[in-house]
């Protein structure tokens, strides 16, 4: 029996200077490759800051995810 595993570090939903907002596509990829197992580093809840800062800003992207 194969396991599927992904792990990633998801750096709180932005690319890796913090400039655009990734997890949308995150989310797509994590879909499409069926994973059995999810790991995910750096995952954000309520971030006020980074809400009033960026319009489309995800807050609770465990559950988004």
């Amino acid at each position: 029996m194969k396991i599927k595993i992904l792990t990633f570090n998801i750096h709180k939903g932005f690319n890796w200077n913090n400039t655009k907002i990734t997890i949308e596509l995150l989310k797509e990829n994590l879909l499409k490759e069926k994973p059995d197992i999810v790991f995910l580093q750096e995952v954000s809840g309520q971030n006020i800051k980074l809400a009033k800062k960026f319009d489309h800003y995800i807050d609770n992207q465990f559950e988004y995810l």
